[in-house]
């Protein structure tokens, strides 16, 4: 497993990990899975405060995502963050979602 951070090209790849979840679980809180564009724009403004890593798996192909966000605005809450971690289903099982929250979260304490 290989770990990279995301870039706003990811969107489509990202946009296909996250949509079965949206349709087919109860986990998320959105009721339509957003389309590659939307993630674009969603990536270019989170990348700009938070790290989005990606898992590759041995051929090259993403595997999962981690990110983070803003828990709630006001300044006491600068340092709280939502995390969540994304897993394609063929890659679960593997310990991508524990190497993507590790990544993630190394990332997070080691920010300024």
């Amino acid at each position: 497993m290989r770990l990279r951070i995301a870039t706003p090209d990811d969107a489509e790849t990202i946009s296909a990990i996250y949509a079965p979840v949206v349709t087919g679980t109860a986990i998320s809180f959105e009721l339509e899975p957003p389309t590659a564009d939307e993630m674009h724009r969603r990536l270019i403004g989170a990348l700009q405060r938070f790290p989005w890593p990606v898992s590759l798996d041995d051929a090259g192909l993403m595997s999962g995502y981690a990110y983070a966000g803003a828990h709630r605005e006001g300044s006491a809450y600068q340092w709280s963050v939502d995390t969540t971690v994304y897993v394609r289903t063929a890659s679960r099982g593997k310990g991508v979602g524990r190497g993507l929250y590790e990544a993630l979260l190394v990332k997070l304490t080691s920010r300024p």
